[in-house]
């Protein structure tokens, strides 16, 4: 479980600095790819995994996410 950790933190500093840009659909591509061959490399993920982390990330992180609705 640490070496799934330590490698996605080191995939998290690799796009930080996009998340100022526009979207770039070949970007997210490229690192959504890259996220999911991490996942792969290890039990403790599923690729299921990936929503819920990106809507627990918003919740945490709402300086770099909008959150609208309820």
């Amino acid at each position: 479980m640490c070496s799934c950790a330590s490698q996605l933190g080191e995939l998290k500093q690799k796009f930080h600095p996009y998340l100022d840009d526009t979207y770039d659909v070949a970007v997210y591509g490229e690192y959504r790819d890259e996220y999911n061959g991490i996942l792969k490399l290890f039990e403790t993920h599923s690729n299921n995994d990936f929503r819920g982390d990106y809507f627990r990330a918003k919740l945490e992180m709402p300086e770099n996410y909008s959150i609208s609705g309820f």
